[in-house]
């Protein structure tokens, strides 16, 4: 069971994104609180494609974390079967460009409670950082530097207490031009047969 659950996120997360443009259009049938298209309404009349600043590299990788968070958001949904949605929380911080779409998926039929939350964030390195920074990888970051991150965060605890809770982030980041990124799945929680 816990190989299953795995791979179902995992796929999900490495397929190409079934939706349209940035997968935040509107679901045939959906009511007007199922709509992704929250983001688009909180950021102004600007689409979330123009939203979206940085490197054209940077601004491809948040759109496909956009993207996929949507595909994702969608197939628990259908699969979970309870008819619950993901509660979406479209946040911004006009100042500096940043935004993202907190979720929340609670008492649904086989996901207790989950999440898939994207954050796009801009900024300015601080002392701190930048120092830190260049102490793990030995290159001169300076405070003040600009830097872009945006992340995918997927949480999911099962409503049954054989399968174990499942935990992945994505994130990619620019300072200064340079680039990096993390891929991670938490270990399984939870009662796990080995797979053979």
């Amino acid at each position: 069971m816990c190989s299953r659950t795995a791979l179902l996120f995992l796929a999900l997360l490495s397929a190409p994104p079934a939706c349209h443009g940035l997968g935040l259009a509107s679901r045939p049938g959906a009511s007007p609180s199922k709509q992704p298209a929250g983001l688009m309404a909180t950021i102004g009349p600007e689409s979330v494609t123009q939203a979206v600043r940085g490197s054209p590299r940077f601004q491809r990788v948040a759109k496909f974390l956009l993207a996929k968070q949507a595909e994702i958001l969608e197939a628990v949904e259908r699969e979970d079967g309870s008819g619950r949605d993901f509660a979406r929380d479209p946040w911004t911080r006009p100042e500096d460009g940043s935004f993202g779409v907190t979720t929340c998926l609670e008492e649904g039929d086989l996901v207790e409670k989950g999440a898939a939350s994207v954050s796009i964030v801009h900024g300015e390195l601080t002392e701190d950082r930048a120092r830190s920074m260049s102490g793990r990888r030995g290159e001169p970051y300076k405070a003040g530097q600009r830097y872009s991150a945006c992340a995918l965060s997927l949480v999911f605890h099962s409503r049954s207490p054989l399968v174990p809770t499942f935990r992945a982030d994505v994130r990619y980041f620019e300072v200064g031009g340079a680039l990096g990124g993390a891929l991670g799945e938490g270990p399984c929680s939870g009662w796990c047969e080995p797979h053979t």
